[in-house]
């Protein structure tokens, strides 16, 4: 019986050099590594980003779920196709471009943009109606405080979150944004 020869950090070689060559093997099979001129192209990124959130809305995980904020000719690049997505999901999709502006969701994040809501049933309209109220709360004046929280509070779901405008998470609830 041969005795292993040891290396100076304690390891014997026929160890050492059997970890060596796995190592090589584990990193040599692993294909070219991508670099950073390397990237998925910005239409295919934000359908399956958009198609994600409308199987969650389709399967009934959430109830609403919007897309990143793009300007409308981005929008438009996509509309087709992310329509056809929710189809095929359940869901359904509306071209949302004056988005409710509350303190959940401040005018910076969709000025001049356009949003996809996603929803199922009576959702879209349940969204209009709260867009309505904030407009006659600050049509009369009254838009603050505990109203002002209250209609920021309905916009998230009462607890849920919201999930998307570009992977922001806004609620109180855990994911992107949805409710």
């Amino acid at each position: 019986m041969k005795v292993a020869e040891k290396l100076p950090c304690g390891l014997c070689a026929e160890v050492a050099g059997f970890c060596l060559l796995f190592l090589y093997c584990l990193f040599a099979c692993q294909g070219p590594r991508s670099t950073a001129t390397d990237s998925i192209d910005q239409r295919s990124y934000r359908l399956g980003g958009i198609g994600a959130f409308e199987e969650m809305v389709g399967a009934g995980v959430k109830k609403l779920a919007l897309s990143a904020a793009m300007p409308k000719a981005e929008m438009d690049a996509l509309f087709d196709e992310a329509k056809a997505i929710a189809e095929r999901n359940g869901a359904e999709i509306y071209l949302e471009a004056e988005f409710l502006v509350t303190d959940l969701f401040p005018a910076e994040i969709t000025e001049g943009m356009q949003v996809l809501l996603i929803y199922r049933g009576r959702t879209l309209q349940d969204y209009m109606d709260l867009k309505e109220r904030k407009r006659r709360l600050v049509e009369g004046g009254s838009y603050e405080g505990g109203a002002r929280e209250e209609i920021a509070r309905d916009q998230a779901g009462r607890g849920e979150s919201v999930v998307g405008l570009g992977g922001r998470t806004c609620g109180r609830g855990q994911g992107g944004t949805t409710t």
